[in-house]
């Protein structure tokens, strides 16, 4: 057996997803039984658009006007077609995902009961009434990024003065 398979099983594995676990148990034994190699993860960048000015964004070079985005709804179809593939996570990114009041829909039509939902964010636009709302949609796991334990380093880096203090805040909000 892989043990690359069983932890990617264990790190999906949610309790309060019962429909989750249900799908990992069936992928798993695919994979065991039948050697299949699924679609495990899908990234998402509903929008390049940020408050902030990073140093390593390469967002802003995929920024085009007048180019389309993807809508919620014609995102949903891709996540019925990764799923059918094996996909189980979906991960939305950006630019900054929680700058777009889409951000909700693009979670509900991820089918959060069945799949594991990440965000990625630079944490300075979330409070604790943001935070609970993101839980309560299905998001799992919220990857806050932090550039450096010295304030002046991390705000240099991120481009703007008082992202530091932002950061930590929904850290230890989170």
């Amino acid at each position: 057996m892989n043990s690359r398979y069983l932890t990617n099983f264990r790190y999906a594995f949610r309790v309060r997803k019962p429909a989750l676990i249900f799908r990992l148990v069936k992928t798993f034994l695919g994979i065991l039984l039948l050697g299949r190699r699924p679609l495990r993860y899908v990234d998402l960048a509903i929008g390049y658009g940020c408050n902030l000015r990073c140093e390593h964004c390469f967002a802003t070079a995929l920024q085009r006007k007048g180019r389309r985005r993807i809508t919620p709804a014609e995102y949903r179809s891709v996540v019925e077609q990764a799923m059918a593939l094996g996909a189980v996570n979906f991960s939305f990114q950006g630019g900054e995902p929680t700058l777009y009041p889409e951000l909700s829909e693009f979670i509900r039509n991820s089918y959060p009961e069945r799949n594991v939902i990440s965000v990625t964010t630079n944490g300075t636009t979330l409070d604790a009434d943001s935070i609970r709302d993101l839980k309560r949609l299905g998001v799992d796991i919220l990857t806050i990024s932090l550039d450096s334990a010295v304030p002046e380093e991390h705000d240099a880096f991120r481009g703007v003065p008082g992202t530091f203090a932002k950061t930590t805040r929904t850290i230890e909000e989170a």
